[in-house]
C-alpha cells in the first residue's frame, strides 16, 4: 500500500515533500508493526482506525507547520 501525503504544501516545496515524507514513512512502518500484533485483539479495526488516522493528521499537520517553517526563512 502507498500512501502519498499530496497537500498544497508539500508539492510547492520539495524540502517539505521529502520531511514529511521521510516522517510518514517511518510513522507507518509503526503502525504496520502495531497492526500486525492489534489482529490479536478483539478490537482490532478500532485501534486500528484510530492509530492509522491519528497517524495520517499528525503528518500532515507536521508538513503544514514545516511549509510554515521554511516560509519564514
Amino acid at each position: 500500500m502507498v500512501h502519498r501525503i499530496r497537500t498544497p504544501w508539500t508539492l510547492s516545496n520539495e524540502k517539505v515533500w521529502k520531511k514529511t515524507h521521510k516522517l510518514g514513512g517511518r510513522l507507518f512502518k509503526i503502525v504496520g508493526i502495531i497492526t500486525f500484533f492489534a489482529i490479536f485483539s478483539s478490537d482490532f479495526y478500532s485501534i486500528n482506525a484510530i492509530i492509522y488516522n491519528f497517524c495520517y493528521f499528525y503528518t500532515i499537520a507536521y508538513s503544514y507547520f514545516e511549509y510554515k517553517k521554511e516560509e519564514r526563512k
